[in-house]
């Protein structure tokens, strides 16, 4: 394995600190909320879940419906305000120049960079699009390779940059679902959102917190496809806009020292593992 957030699982690990994080918050400013989404509707029934991952999912509505529906239903009582919420995680940035520049291209935005580019499964997406009042669906959105680190933001705000049409993505790690991408610049910080939409003041320790939690994750690098070079080379171009990322290198890799003198070079910090 070549990094340790590479697997499904982990990068679900990495959703639910989050979540650990949001919970607390939304208790000691007026919400109240519910855990919604599969773990909901299945009440942890192993033989219904069993049954379930058996499916073919992309072909039963209701399935989708119940796999990908967001992560809490929230009502907050000073403003009457019911809404659901769903909570991602991403540790995968574009690491081919040319994906970017098609991005670039399709989209029109000329200035679209690859720390403005999220991804998010597309079954989810389309969920909180076509299954869900869409204007009453948050998406919280939280990437080590943003400036930002973690925002928030109505579904119905933000654009489809990419789509990926085929129902398996033989490049992508861990569950290999498709997914589309967003801009992270039509969202809008954890802070301003909630202080925005709720006229909250978030305590500035509790963002300092969840920002650093989310800096220390590493990014991931893709399996075969992506060499430590490529992966490097990424890490030290988004370090202009997220100067806590780290390079990294197998100890005894062929091109360790090399990696290590280029970083070194630039004052980013790089470790062998």
């Amino acid at each position: 394995m070549e990094t340790g957030t590479t697997s499904h699982l982990d990068r679900m690990g990495l959703t639910n600190r989050l979540c650990e994080m949001i919970e607390p918050f939304l208790k000691e400013h007026g919400f109240e909320y519910i855990e919604y989404g599969q773990p909901f509707f299945l009440h942890g029934n192993s033989s219904l879940t069993a049954r379930f991952k058996k499916l073919d999912i992309k072909k039963s509505a209701v399935a989708l419906l119940l796999k990908f529906s967001p992560d809490y239903l929230i009502y907050h009582r000073a403003t009457n305000t019911l809404f659901l919420m769903d909570a991602k995680s991403s540790i995968t940035p574009i690491i081919f120049e040319a994906r970017v520049t098609k991005l670039r291209y399709e989209s029109k935005k000329h200035d679209l960079d690859r720390h403005r580019i999220g991804e998010i499964e597309r079954e989810a997406w389309d969920n909180y699009n076509n299954r869900f009042p869409r204007e009453s669906v948050a998406i919280c959105f939280a990437a080590p390779y943003n400036p930002n680190l973690i925002l928030v933001e109505w579904a119905t705000k933000l654009t489809e940059l990419f789509r990926f049409e085929l129902d398996i993505n033989k490049e992508a790690g861990g569950s290999r679902t498709p997914h589309v991408n967003i801009d992270l610049d039509e969202m809008r910080t954890f802070s301003t959102f909630f202080a925005e939409e709720f006229d909250l003041t978030v305590d500035e320790d509790f963002c300092t917190a969840m920002k650093d939690m989310v800096k220390g994750w590493p990014l991931n690098k893709p399996a075969g496809r992506v060499n430590w070079i490529q992966f490097n080379y990424t890490i030290a171009r988004l370090s202009h806009k997220c100067p806590w990322l780290k390079g990294r290198c197998p100890r005894g890799h062929k091109d360790a020292e090399r990696l290590q003198q280029y970083f070194a070079d630039r004052e980013i910090e790089f470790e062998l593992f």
